[in-house]
């Protein structure tokens, strides 16, 4: 996978990605997907109103976490097509929805307290 193709491939993936995660949540590279999605809204420690930038926000299954906590969700992505599956769960009001994080650098910089991303680490 060459950067240039990433968000080409992550298209294409984006229709099947929510259903493949659970047909192969007990094999490598999801093995406790869901508790590492737990343990980061854990640690980020989400207060309501708090911001919250999930980088690589895919389908926005992280940021469906935080919705409960009240929290201003933001979610930057370079797949347009994860972004729409996204944009379905109407997490992101008003539709705080990025395409292209490398060239977000203003966007980012307004998240000093929690930066979330479960696909990036």
């Amino acid at each position: 996978m060459t950067p240039e193709r990433t968000p080409e491939l992550f298209d294409q993936w984006a229709a099947d990605y929510d259903d493949m995660i659970g047909r192969w949540s007990g094999s490598f590279p999801f093995i406790g997907y869901e508790d590492v999605l737990n343990r980061i809204v854990e640690l980020a420690d989400p207060k309501p109103g708090m911001k919250i930038l999930d980088v690589g926000t895919g389908t926005g299954a992280l940021a469906e976490k935080f919705v409960r906590y009240d929290c201003e969700l933001w979610g930057l992505d370079y797949s347009q097509k994860m972004l729409e599956k996204a944009s379905k769960l109407k997490l992101f009001y008003p539709p705080h929805l990025r395409v292209n994080i490398f060239n977000t650098p203003s966007i980012a910089a307004m998240f000093l307290r929690a930066q979330v991303g479960a696909a990036c680490l």
